[in-house]
């Protein structure tokens, strides 16, 4: 508590580096300041469409993909390793291995594909929209691996009557 407590103190304070004899009591101002300032909601934003994205996309395919685990088929031992590695690889080892192999515009996959497709190069890392959409994909291909495992401890440990009795109805 004491390091919030000393944040919040901080933060009403007027702090200048270039000039450090003028720092002074500043109040909420700071504050005020930073909920008039329209990168401060344009940054909100961003965040809560990146969120609900990224959030939404590990749900759906995490489950998809624990419902498939859960029916079990042949060679789910090496699927479930290819599965879950992007979430044991460092996120150093991820964001390079995207931006040298996958993203980059000259010869990265993911822009030959797109090309291939009829589509022209795409500025991957270099647009804002580009790079927002980029970074959802990055970050939902590494965690959705984490979703899986959640729901596929749920699945394995309900109990197989209302699996069954769901089975027959349908």
């Amino acid at each position: 508590t004491v390091p919030l407590v000393s944040l919040l103190l901080m933060s009403c304070f007027r702090i200048d580096l270039t000039f450090p004899m003028d720092n002074g009591w500043n109040g909420l101002e700071n504050y005020l300041e930073m909920f008039r300032d329209t990168r401060f909601w344009f940054s909100i934003r961003l965040t809560v469409i990146y969120t609900a994205i990224t959030v939404v996309l590990q749900v759906i395919l995490g489950l998809a993909l624990a419902m498939a685990f859960f029916r079990g088929f042949r060679g789910q031992g090496l699927m479930r390793v290819s599965v879950l590695l992007p979430m044991i690889l460092a996120p150093v080892v991820v964001g390079l291995a995207w931006r040298t192999l996958i993203l980059t515009p000259e010869y990265g996959i993911l822009d030959y594909l797109v090309i291939l497709l009829g589509f022209g190069s795409k500025p991957w890392l270099v647009e804002p929209t580009w790079a927002l959409i980029s970074v959802i994909i990055i970050h939902t291909w590494q965690w959705t691996p984490f979703a899986f495992l959640v729901f596929l401890a749920s699945l394995n440990a309900m109990p197989q009557e209302p699996l069954e009795a769901a089975l027959l109805d349908t």
